[in-house]
């Protein structure tokens, strides 16, 4: 397996359109997973960015095609469920690394961890409902208000 951290951030910094859709988000995560398998070592979705690290196959390691699928989908569901459309959704690229060891990879753990501490957005990272680590950790946060849209994404 290759282990990869990758930042995917939105055009508009002050848009929530990540968290505001997460149920778009989810599925069209989970079509990616079905179609060109991975796994999901940690993930934390803020408002206008996702911080993900990934195992990929040693033969299939084909990130930027995963990624662009994902970012191509949720802007054709965000599209059809808002009936905006924004030809600039997300920034241009990935931002990427290729995890080197196991040092490596327990500070990109952290990072992606941590990305809402950094961001302002809660004062320890368990509280934060998009995010893997509350699970990792064993901890429940509280779930946020769901939309119409994300209960029935659930």
């Amino acid at each position: 397996m290759i282990h990869t951290y990758f930042r995917l951030g939105l055009h508009d910094p002050t848009s929530r359109a990540l968290t505001d859709h997460i149920g778009l988000l989810r599925t069209a995560y989970a079509r990616g997973l079905q179609e060109r398998p991975f796994q999901t070592l940690a993930i934390t979705v803020l408002p206008n960015e996702l911080h993900a690290l990934w195992a990929l196959p040693d033969a299939d390691p084909e990130l930027p095609l995963r990624v662009g699928r994902l970012k191509s989908r949720f802007g054709h569901a965000l599209v059809r469920a808002t009936g905006q459309r924004d030809d600039r959704l997300w920034r241009r690229g990935i931002a990427e690394h290729r995890i080197r060891d196991e040092t490596d990879l327990a500070l990109h753990l952290r990072y992606v961890a941590e990305a809402p501490l950094r961001a302002g957005l809660v004062q320890n990272p368990l509280d934060w409902p998009y995010s893997s680590f509350a699970k990792r950790a064993g901890a429940k946060p509280q779930p946020p208000e769901q939309s119409q849209e994300q209960s029935q994404a659930a």
